[in-house]
């Protein structure tokens, strides 16, 4: 597979997530019916793309401010499609599918951006977790965390709990399996995604629920 440091596109979707202070919570309406979301926060958990803990595209109605960084997501050398959905939800009121190209492969990254790294000390013993359902015949996949500048650590969701069988499955990946071992001093990919030993064209993902927690 081509390399992440290789050109990318850029999509125009900005993300502001971060560890933000406990005991705090912000209801929103959803858009399918009166129940509010309770966007809570966490010492313990940074947020990537989540209802939950914050990190979330902003639609209708703008997540509340957390504090923290900030980062984009590149759709890498426009092999994907990415879009928010709220039909198809982990939790919450929206989610994203992404759609794999015609061509050999697909990739993309939540990369951090203004310094271009985050210090994750404190999360040595953690987990990345997400919720991901994909079509069936949909092609395995594989998560990366991008760290001291150029370092790609990788890992196939199949001995996590990936199914292509058109069911959401949740996954927690110990951040201490990544290969090589995670400076957590200085990441700039906080969650990746590309096609795995198998790739299907226009494969179809629902992603939700992304975060990394020290728990």
């Amino acid at each position: 597979m081509k390399r992440v440091f290789k050109a990318i596109s850029i999509v125009a979707l900005i993300f502001v997530v971060g560890c933000a202070k406990s005991e705090t919570t912000v209801k929103q309406e959803t858009k399918t019916d009166s129940a509010p979301v309770e966007l809570k926060t966490d010492d313990n958990i940074f947020p990537i793309y989540s209802d939950v803990y914050g990190g979330g595209i902003p639609t209708e109605m703008p997540f509340a401010p957390v504090s923290g960084a900030k980062m984009i997501v590149y759709l890498w050398e426009g092999t994907c499609k990415m879009k928010p959905v709220n039909d198809e939800v982990y939790k919450g009121k929206e989610a994203l599918l992404v759609t794999a190209g015609a061509g050999t492969w697909f990739g993309f990254g939540f990369h951090k951006i203004n310094p271009g790294s985050q210090k994750m000390l404190g999360f040595e013993k953690g987990y990345l977790k997400l919720a991901i359902k994909a079509a069936p015949g949909a092609g395995d996949v594989k998560v990366l965390v991008k760290h001291s500048y150029q370092t790609e650590s990788w890992l196939n969701l199949d001995a996590y709990g990936f199914k292509a069988d058109g069911k959401w499955h949740e996954i927690s990946i110990p951040l201490a399996d990544f290969i090589p071992q995670i400076n957590f001093k200085d990441v700039n990919i906080m969650f990746g995604m590309a096609q795995g030993n198998k790739f299907v064209p226009m494969s179809k993902y629902w992603i939700d629920e992304i975060y990394w927690t020290k728990n």
